[in-house]
C-alpha cells in the first residue's frame, strides 16, 4: 500500500471517528464520511465496502494499539522489572490521554459487535491467560488462572477508563501498580 492510500485511510477513519462524536452510527450515511474526510463516495468504496467494514477497521486498530500498549506492561511485570513495570503504567495513561477523545467515543459505542472495551477485554484476558498457562507460572494458593486473568484485565480496563473521564492521578497509578505487583508477587510463583 503506498502512502496515498494510507493517507485516505487514515482521513477517512478520522472521519468516522470525528461523525461518531456528533451523531450515532446508524445514522452516519457514506456521504457524510466522504464530506467529512474531503473525498469522493467512489474513493470510499476503494478502500471500504461499507460502514461496517469501516468501523471495524477503527476498532481493530485501536484493539491492537491498546493490546500493544498493555502487553509490553504485563511482560516488565512479570519479568519482575520494577522500574519499568512503574514507568509504564504512567505511561500507559499518556497515551490513554493523548487519544482521549477518540478512544471515549470507541468505548461508549453502544453497538453489538463494536464495542472497543468488549474487544479489548476479549484479548487482554487472552494474553493473561496465555502468559499465566503457558509460560510456567503457577498460582500459589491454587486459583483458577482464570480468575486472575479477569481481575487483571477488569483493573486495567477500569483503570483506562477512569483515565479517559478523570485524568492522569498520580494515586490511581500508585494504587494500580500495588494492586497488579501484590497479585503477581503474591499469587504467582515460577
Amino acid at each position: 500500500m503506498d502512502l496515498r492510500q494510507i493517507k485516505t485511510e487514515r482521513n477517512i477513519q478520522q472521519a468516522l471517528v470525528q461523525l461518531l462524536s456528533e451523531q450515532g452510527f446508524e445514522k452516519i450515511t457514506i456521504a457524510d464520511i466522504a464530506k467529512t474526510a474531503q473525498i469522493s463516495r467512489s474513493t470510499f468504496y476503494d478502500h471500504y465496502p461499507d460502514k461496517y467494514a469501516l468501523l471495524d477497521a477503527v476498532m481493530n486498530y485501536y484493539t491492537d494499539y491498546l493490546l500493544t500498549l498493555t502487553e509490553q506492561r504485563i511482560d516488565a511485570l512479570l519479568a519482575r522489572d520494577r522500574v519499568a513495570f512503574e514507568a509504564s503504567i504512567a505511561d500507559i495513561a499518556d497515551h490513554l490521554l493523548a487519544r482521549r477523545q477518540t478512544l471515549s467515543i470507541l468505548f461508549e459505542l453502544d453497538l453489538p459487535g463494536y464495542n472497543l472495551r468488549d474487544r479489548w477485554k476479549q484479548r487482554l484476558q487472552a494474553h493473561w491467560h496465555e502468559v499465566i498457562e503457558f509460560k510456567g507460572l503457577t498460582v500459589n494458593p491454587p486459583t483458577p488462572s482464570s480468575y486472575i486473568s479477569d481481575v487483571s484485565t477488569d483493573l486495567l480496563i477500569n483503570f483506562a477508563q477512569w483515565t479517559l473521564a478523570h485524568g492522569k492521578n498520580a494515586a490511581t497509578i500508585d494504587q494500580l501498580q500495588k494492586i497488579l505487583s501484590l497479585i503477581f508477587d503474591q499469587l504467582i510463583v515460577n
